[in-house]
């Protein structure tokens, strides 16, 4: 069981995407932007916040670092994934956030996130 999560709050605004995980502070996400530090066997969320209508999918580019590939909740307004025990440590896994705005815009954006190991740090 996972004890602990990298929490992501989506927010669209000005036809760009934001993520935050202290829903105060936001960053731009684009290509290269690194979402999260997962640690491994911690869990990945993702919320659809201000702006964004629901998560209509996110895809990793390769599902190596993670027990299952990512699972909606709550009318897809909640995504979450876990990280495998084993997940290589340093690894910056790619995915695909697809999303609706709240006029009913179709979004995707490819940003990627970064694998810490277990325990302190």
């Amino acid at each position: 069981m996972a004890h602990y999560a990298v929490v992501n709050i989506l927010k669209y605004e000005n036809n760009k995407l934001y993520f935050s995980d202290d829903d105060s502070t936001w960053d731009e996400i684009g290509p290269h932007t690194i979402t999260g530090y997962p640690k491994q066997n911690e869990l990945m969320i993702w919320f659809a916040g201000p702006g964004v209508d629901k998560i209509t999918g996110i895809d990793f580019d390769s599902d190596d670092d993670f027990v299952n590939p990512p699972r909606s909740k709550f009318g897809k307004r909640l995504w979450f994934v876990k990280v495998k025990p084993n997940a290589t440590v340093g690894d910056e896994p790619k995915y695909t956030i697809r999303f609706k705005d709240e006029a009913g815009n179709e979004v995707e954006i490819d940003p990627k996130v970064k694998v810490k190991p277990a325990g302190g740090g």
